[in-house]
């Protein structure tokens, strides 16, 4: 089967094949489309030529096992493991799409499922409000939505790459943060055997001890400054809750007594004390009353529970104040060392831990000098993400996608509704015939989008069945015209539909035989082109074994 470089058109009644061959296309690349195909043999074998810019490339395919020729049927990769698979494939692709979790601590690369996902109507899952076209997508954190501002490019191919390294450096970073904290470990366990703080016979460990000594005063000193801020605030904070529950237990006391003269018998009519107006007492000013006593209560309990958490940190504060007191001490008695006369065995004694020290010391600086150059490589790598995601072109990208949307809808006989919140994940939920209509939009606007000049990739698009929930005589001709002559000039197409239409395509295939793709007379020539393709796939596994 060959398909031209525009816009093909597959034509084929029910299980003539339209969909099987869709889905090899995808299948045989390492994206596996949602859906079950009845009667469909396993063990099949695709071969599917493609080419990335000038390259060509032969993909083939067999029961969970892949191989990848190049343009002279040259071997490049034999798998049946689908992370080599997908990292050959992603390699040659230059799709460098990469996920990463909350932390930054592992990256998830991309696979093809995700590189073909918004270019794939797949007629089992894709015409509905949800992303559902390819299998084993889940494994992704919300994927979406940075696929799509990959190809739209809201984030270019290069972000991607700053975030991958971003990610490795920050691993990194973090290794190197957990030997320094090791360090320090062992140098508190070492210098509860062996002082590291007696008399130093080297000028250079002396001022070494006396520079650590200062940066930790130092940071005892901001850190003391700033749990007393926070005392301070605290306790203000606690003077007045207190005087609000103090408030709030008036006003209820208050309210009691109101009550109690308001329903005591022969208290009608009502007489203002100041203008000694009457007032009747109806039944609703007294729930009113009442409700305006459950939200003092309500407001007396939520203040006494904010005054006891309040009182939690104050608490806090005030231990680790102590805390820090009680490292005051610590330096002050190591500086009191200093001031006693100097004994000769002290000198002895102070020898070995000398040489600790000063290896202590070494080991300290060459870690914390790894830490502040991958810290200044993070910071480098932070700006240029913030440069690569202009919010101007983010801007600019999102008002062409909504001006497509808007567009498409149109041309599709829907009716216009606001899109000025729309974003690019957003995908359609509309019910009825207009629902597989308002999908189709959508998919357009982004290939659209996609084709502009801030688009990163001219991907095939496949639409398999564009006739769903029952498109009538009306509507039906309209999104048919609308695939054929509205989408993207010089993007690739391949449509299947059901029946033939008048609409023009570069190329129709027209498929009859049911239950079966390849015919009799087609045999011969195929297996002369497979058979060397997959004895080479297969023994090169065998050859690894």
């Amino acid at each position: 089967m060959e398909f031209h470089p525009s816009k093909n058109l597959l034509v084929g009644r029910n299980h003539t094949g339209k969909t099987t061959l869709i889905r090899s296309l995808f299948e045989t690349l390492g994206a596996t489309p949602q859906g079950e195909l009845e009667q469909w043999d396993e063990n099949a074998a695709s071969l599917l030529e493609f080419s990335v810019d000038s390259s060509r490339y032969f993909a083939l395919h067999q029961n969970g096992r892949r191989a990848l020729f190049d343009a002279d049927f040259k071997l490049l990769i034999s798998t049946s493991k689908f992370g080599d698979w997908s990292r050959q494939f992603c390699e040659i692709a230059d799709f460098n799409l990469v996920f990463s979790d909350k932390k930054l601590a592992e990256v998830a690369p991309a696979d093809p499922a995700c590189f073909f996902a918004p270019f794939y109507v797949n007629q089992d899952g894709s015409w509905q409000a949800d992303w559902n076209t390819f299998g084993g997508m889940k494994r992704f954190s919300a994927p979406f939505k940075p696929i799509l501002e990959y190809f739209t490019g809201v984030c270019p191919p290069e972000y991607y790459s700053a975030s991958a390294e971003k990610s490795q450096q920050n691993k990194i970073l973090e290794e190197h943060r957990r030997e320094y904290k090791l360090l320090e470990r062992a140098m508190e366990r070492f210098s509860k055997t062996v002082s590291l703080s007696g008399p130093k016979l080297s000028a250079e460990n002396f001022a070494t001890e006396i520079e650590q000594l200062t940066k930790e005063v130092n940071e005892l000193n901001i850190r003391q400054e700033s749990l007393r801020n926070v005392a301070v605030r605290e306790q203000e904070l606690l003077k007045s809750i207190d005087h609000q529950i103090h408030l709030a237990d008036a006003a209820l006391a208050a309210h009691d007594s109101d009550t109690k003269y308001l329903i005591k018998e022969g208290s009608t009519p009502l007489i203002c004390p100041t203008c000694h107006a009457e007032h009747k007492k109806p039944f609703l000013d007294l729930l009113e009353f009442a409700e305006d006593a459950r939200v003092l209560r309500e407001l007396a309990a939520r203040l006494r529970e904010d005054a006891a958490e309040v009182r939690k940190r104050t608490q806090k504060a005030f231990t680790e104040l102590n805390a820090l007191n009680e490292s005051y001490l610590r330096i002050s008695r190591l500086l009191d060392t200093r001031k006693g006369e100097l004994k000769f065995q002290d000198v002895v004694g102070s020898i070995g831990a000398e040489s600790a020290f000063a290896a202590f010391e070494a080991e300290r600086k060459q870690i914390q000098g790894a830490i502040d150059a991958v810290v200044l490589s993070v910071d480098g790598l932070e700006t240029k993400l913030k440069e690569l995601r202009s919010p101007k072109r983010t801007k600019a990208i999102l008002s062409e996608f909504r001006e497509h949307y808007a567009t498409s809808r149109i041309a599709l006989q829907l009716q216009s509704i606001p899109t000025k919140t729309m974003q690019l994940a957003s995908r359609p939920s509309l019910s009825g015939s207009g629902g597989p209509r308002s999908i189709l939009a959508y998919y357009a606007a982004i290939w659209r989008t996609v084709q502009g000049k801030e688009g990163t990739y001219d991907v095939p698009v496949v639409i398999d069945s564009p006739n769903q929930q029952a498109q009538d005589d009306f509507n039906l001709p309209a999104v048919l015209k609308f695939i054929a002559k509205d989408l993207p000039e010089g993007m690739q197409l391949i449509v299947g539909l059901e029946t033939p239409t008048d609409f023009p395509f570069d190329h129709q295939v027209i498929l009859t035989e049911k239950y079966r793709m390849l015919t009799e007379d087609e045999w011969a020539p195929t297996q002369q082109l497979m058979e060397p393709l997959l004895k080479k796939m297969y023994e090169a596994t065998l050859s690894k074994a």
